[in-house]
């Protein structure tokens, strides 16, 4: 069975020194108009995950639900909401990819750098194409990778996934 993870750098956020707690941080205006456009592209390519996680942070939060609206996505995801996400390691995402249930068959994950970014270059298998190139020249607030592999999510591990898209709001733009 194929599977998916979808992995989501939150929206870019007002900056550390603007609020005493790092989580609460919220989006900014640019923020929420890059949600926008990632949820679009998400609706438009059918990509409709089945588990969410996200960390709690309010950034990563508020960064889904606009994502969702965004792709029309109607609530019937499961998402989880999770402190062990806030600033998780690639280490700690790619166990939560390993736990997820035999019967889905899509997870997407909303966290944070440089965790979700280290988590997208492991995952994927290491070849010469313009994603892959893409993904590892820079991972901004509110990229998008889109991995795939045919096995259980027990062993989704380093090199085992093919990088189906990675897409930043700025690609998007210039690509219509």
């Amino acid at each position: 069975m194929k599977r998916t993870v979808i992995l989501l750098r939150h929206a870019k956020a007002a900056p550390a020194e603007s609020t005493p707690i790092d989580r609460d941080r919220p989006l900014i205006e640019r923020g929420i108009r890059d949600c926008v456009t990632i949820g679009a592209f998400l609706r438009k390519k059918g990509l409709n995950p089945e588990v969410i996680l996200c960390s709690s942070a309010k950034r990563t939060q508020e960064t889904l639900r606009l994502v969702a609206g965004a792709a029309s996505w109607n609530g019937h995801a499961n998402r989880q909401i999770s402190d062990d996400l806030y600033l998780a390691s690639a280490d700690d995402l790619i166990t939560a990819v390993q736990h997820q249930p035999a019967t889905a068959r899509s997870v997407m994950i909303v966290a944070h750098s440089p965790g979700i970014e280290e988590a997208a270059m492991r995952l994927a298998a290491e070849d010469d194409t313009p994603e892959r190139q893409a993904l590892l020249d820079k991972f901004p607030t509110c990229g998008l990778a889109v991995l795939e592999f045919d096995d259980d999510w027990s062993k989704a591990d380093r090199g085992l996934f093919k990088l189906e898209r990675f897409v930043t709001p700025r690609m998007l733009a210039l690509t219509g």
